[in-house]
């Protein structure tokens, strides 16, 4: 099922919304700017990273009984 979604999201990132997205209803043309999904890529990467590293420092150590 993830991979259906990540190709359904490539797909969408490649053409674009459409005019019947949501941004393109309520007029947030800017969020295609280069800069803004350069930066929403880098935020999303960088959460990413914090999750996965708090994710496995966690992992607990069985003692011996």
């Amino acid at each position: 099922m993830p991979f259906l979604y990540a190709t359904a999201a490539f797909g969408i990132a490649l053409t674009g919304g459409g005019a019947i997205s949501l941004d393109g209803l309520l007029g947030l043309n800017f969020l295609a700017e280069p800069y803004v999904v350069t930066a929403l890529l880098v935020l999303a990467v960088g959460g990413a990273a914090a999750t996965l590293s708090m994710r496995h420092g966690s992992a607990s150590i069985p003692s011996k009984s």
